[in-house]
């Protein structure tokens, strides 16, 4: 009996404190809220879709937004979140104006790490269809930033329409370990369905 009271009581205040992660991007991780820090890159607007404003991107266009790294983040996990739809499909598995959510590392001048496939990319055959983008990265040595970008993806040989990518609830956590980057994922990804 002592041991799932004290399973329960750990599971509880793991609770607590996952769920509080402080959202390292600038306040406006919504797009109904002030337009913030975040950088529009060609065509990228805020556009009203289903009654709220949402981050809409269109022929290759992109929200962009840099971050510092906390004091003492190497080693940790870095969790890229957010939700994301698009209007075009295709029956192959074409990507072309997918929401895609992506990013990369930084040191003192240069990229060392790319933050890209996982499930940060849209990936539905229904139209406007939101879903859940996310990818966890392992912060390595000497990182001083990273930026996250909010765009379309492209394949080579595939014109973009102007067929809008729409996001919302765009999100940067650091964690100490993956498991809690996993669990705290899997929780804001069941709240936005």
């Amino acid at each position: 009996m002592t041991k799932y009271i004290l399973l329960s009581i750990s599971v509880m205040l793991f609770s607590i404190t996952a769920y509080s992660q402080t959202n390292l991007l600038s306040s406006s991780n919504g797009a109904d809220r002030k337009n913030g820090e975040w950088q529009a890159i060609g065509d990228a607007k805020i556009e009203e879709f289903g009654n709220t404003k949402r981050f809409v991107v269109r022929n290759g266009g992109s929200f962009v937004q840099q971050i510092k790294f906390p004091e003492e983040s190497t080693g940790k996990y870095l969790l890229l979140i957010g939700s994301g739809s698009s209007e075009r499909v295709f029956s192959n598995n074409n990507t072309t104006d997918h929401a895609y959510l992506f990013g990369f590392i930084w040191d003192d001048q240069h990229i060392t790490n790319y933050l890209q496939g996982q499930s940060l990319l849209w990936d539905s055959k229904q139209p406007n269809e939101w879903m859940c983008l996310s990818g966890i990265f392992q912060i390595p040595e000497k990182s001083v930033r990273f930026s996250v970008h909010a765009g379309q993806a492209a394949k080579k040989g595939t014109a973009q329409k102007g067929a809008p990518a729409r996001f919302d609830n765009l999100g940067a956590f650091i964690f100490d370990d993956q498991a809690s980057a996993e669990l705290y994922a899997e929780k804001y990804c069941s709240q936005l369905q």
